[in-house]
């Protein structure tokens, strides 16, 4: 009897992690690239265009512009035209969000860095270099903010990122009008420049929160709860 037991154990907790193999694949393969590889297109031509700039000013307004338009394709990673047809995967929703963005957040930041390294290559040597880890920061955050307006879009369409790329848009727009104290987008010589960090950081971990926070979903299917070899499916 104790052999038994050990054994259906065993069997369960091997076809657990099959499940949770098939799953992961499943959601990459439906992971949309496409907005992210047109939004990284842009990036690249105003990259290009910031790093032949002759004004340090100029080239860092226009990597931020590259990294916020590259950001915009992140919002769309949660995009799933059958979502309707997984909801009933026996899997927690977490999971396959967490599967979904950690993939685009890894091509996502592959692609950022990249760019970042052509422009502080492509800069006149007589340039300051660019603030890469701040770079880095910014995007971040806006990414973070991205995803978290795109998981609470998601309650209600499997295709939020033509509402939440907007949205993040916008924010980024206004956060441009901000008055001076409030204003996260500061120049390295700027008296703020330290606070302007801690708005990014604050944001980001804000983000992160909040994206934590809507993701955690409360329905759902036990895998010890599956009906096992048809057992269960007619009963009743």
């Amino acid at each position: 009897m104790t052999y038994l037991t050990s054994s259906r154990r065993a069997d369960r907790r091997v076809n657990r992690f099959q499940i949770v193999g098939l799953t992961a694949k499943a959601t990459i393969r439906s992971t949309r690239l496409a907005p992210l590889a047109a939004t990284a297109s842009a990036a690249l031509v105003i990259t290009l265009l910031a790093a032949r700039s002759q004004d340090a000013d100029l080239a860092l307004m226009g990597m931020r512009l590259a990294t916020t338009a590259l950001v915009i394709g992140v919002a769309f990673s949660l995009d799933d035209p059958a979502g309707h047809t997984t909801s009933a995967v026996p899997h927690q929703l977490r999971y396959r969000r967490l599967t979904r963005i950690g993939y685009t957040a890894g091509v996502w930041m592959l692609i950022l860095i990249s760019l970042l390294w052509l422009a502080s290559s492509l800069l006149p040597s007589d340039q300051p270099s660019l603030p890469i880890p701040r770079l880095i920061l910014e995007a971040s955050g806006q990414a973070a903010a991205g995803l978290a307006i795109a998981v609470f879009i998601h309650r209600t369409h499997h295709e939020p990122g033509r509402f939440a790329g907007p949205a993040l848009l916008g924010l980024v727009l206004v956060s441009w009008l901000l008055p001076g104290p409030l204003r996260p987008w500061i120049h390295p010589e700027h008296p703020q420049w330290e606070t302007g960090q801690r708005i990014w950081t604050t944001v980001l971990l804000a983000s992160l929160l909040l994206l934590t926070a809507l993701s955690w979903d409360s329905r759902v299917r036990s895998f010890h709860r599956l009906p096992i070899s048809g057992r269960g499916i007619n009963a009743g």
